[in-house]
């Protein structure tokens, strides 16, 4: 019960921090003129002449709440990773899923610079290239009925990352200075984007995924714990879950 209390505490110490962060932070930046809040809200003002409306609106206000996006499904994609394999080092990082997005994103850069909607074609490339690391540990995980190590799997995905930073520093090496740019911007985390709506489409799906996951997070708790202590409290949800995955500590 202490400490049920004690993850309540510290569970809403952080909701009114990333509220806090998501107020505030809108309000600081650079700007060629002094930014007013109380002026950016005015709506008297027609919008196209509120430079600080315009300011807010499309560019300070949709980075600070897609970082938040971004930050709540890293987090909770790392969640399931460490209670799926059973260890705290289990990352999106570290079993390669952030070489493979990478790497997919990078090369629509490249190969799509000439298309039409580029801006859609850029997220699809990232997700096609995580989903396919996650297709490959899962045909790993499936080879061996019974488990594999949780170390073995970490250094597969440092290895694929590894694989993966070869391939990207080659494509920087045959993309223009303009393109290579992009690239190394995009890869350090740019957020420089302009309309208030990117955040919005975002938050449906990110929503979705971590909604679902927390709905697996009995199950996810007793797998932490072994797949033969889950199926012994009778969870047969958390031994489906982790089949794929089968791992021993």
């Amino acid at each position: 019960m202490k400490n049920i209390r004690l993850l309540a505490i510290h569970l809403f110490l952080l909701a009114v921090l990333l509220v806090l962060t998501v107020i505030l932070c809108p309000l600081y930046g650079p700007s060629d003129s002094s930014f007013s809040i109380q002026r950016a809200l005015d709506r008297s003002i027609p919008y196209e002449q509120n430079m600080d409306a315009v300011i807010f609106y499309t560019t300070r206000l949709p980075r600070v709440l897609f970082g938040a996006l971004v930050g709540f499904g890293l987090a909770i994609a790392g969640a399931a990773f460490q209670a799926l394999l059973r260890n705290d080092l289990a990352t999106p990082y570290t079993l390669g899923l952030s070489g493979g997005s990478s790497l997919g994103a990078l090369l629509a850069m490249h190969f799509g610079a000439a298309l039409l909607h580029r801006s859609l074609l850029v997220p699809a490339g990232a997700f096609a290239g995580a989903f396919s690391v996650v297709l490959f540990i899962g045909l790993i995980a499936g080879r061996y009925k019974k488990g594999f190590s949780t170390n073995t799997l970490l250094l597969a995905g440092v290895t694929l990352n590894l694989l993966f930073s070869s391939f990207i520093l080659l494509l920087q090496y045959l993309s223009d200075p303009f393109q290579t740019f992009k690239m190394i911007r995009w890869m350090m985390g740019g957020l420089d984007i302009a309309d208030i709506q990117i955040p919005l489409y975002l938050c449906l799906p990110v929503v979705l995924c971590g909604a679902w996951v927390c709905s697996y997070s009995r199950s996810l708790d007793l797998l932490s714990l072994g797949e033969e202590a889950a199926f012994t409290w009778g969870s047969r949800s958390a031994v489906r879950v982790g089949s794929p995955f089968s791992v021993r500590g």
